[in-house]
């Protein structure tokens, strides 16, 4: 039984986004814990324990990549706006 549960836990912890990293990619990204609590609309009391646990769900870093994609996405746009169609 205990090899189990410790199976589980490692497998968990690798599934898992650090704290660490979590907050740098954050901080890279110019987004407050506050700012992804709503972006991602999860509860940012919940967003706060996950730097107690020290890890984020595996969600996360997806989410994050996904998001950054898309905000470079936009400035794309508005840069593309910028510039009128041929006719």
């Amino acid at each position: 039984m205990t090899y189990l549960l410790e199976y589980v836990y490692l497998y968990l912890r690798k599934k898992l986004m650090e704290t660490a990293k979590f907050n740098e990619k954050l901080k890279e990204m110019g987004l407050s814990k506050k700012e992804f609590s709503e972006e991602s609309m999860t509860a940012y009391q919940t967003v706060m324990n996950w730097s107690a646990a020290h890890n984020t769900p595996e969600w996360v870093e997806p989410f994050l990549r996904h998001y950054e994609r898309s905000k470079a996405f936009e400035q794309m746009l508005g840069a593309l706006k910028k510039f009128k169609p041929c006719s």
